[in-house]
């Protein structure tokens, strides 16, 4: 897609662009999840929530976890998802050169 829109530079450009994209998406919703919950609600140590508190501080009316199998998904999902990110903008380098 990137070679299509810019004739020159195509791959940093493209990289570039969607690096921004994604942090707008990324700040759109930490700002987005902080409006829905007030509360700070930290991690606890793991990389994501375990879990989330219903209602305010003085009367919590529950609690909701996350299956455990999230923790394997996530270990598995985010590696993966940076692998092939990585290898296929290298392909896409290295067909642009036609090496």
């Amino acid at each position: 897609f990137g070679s299509l829109c810019f004739e020159k530079n195509a791959f940093v450009k493209t990289s570039l662009f969607i690096i921004s994209i994604g942090a707008i998406l990324f700040y759109y919703n930490f700002y987005s999840m902080q409006a829905m919950i007030p509360e700070e609600n930290m991690p606890g140590g793991s990389f994501f929530n375990q879990g989330i508190r219903l209602g305010n501080s003085p009367n919590i009316k529950g609690f909701i976890s996350l299956p455990p199998k999230w923790y394997s998904f996530v270990y598995w999902f985010v590696p993966g998802i940076v692998y092939c990110m990585f290898w296929t903008g290298s392909y896409f380098k290295l067909k642009e050169k036609q090496v």
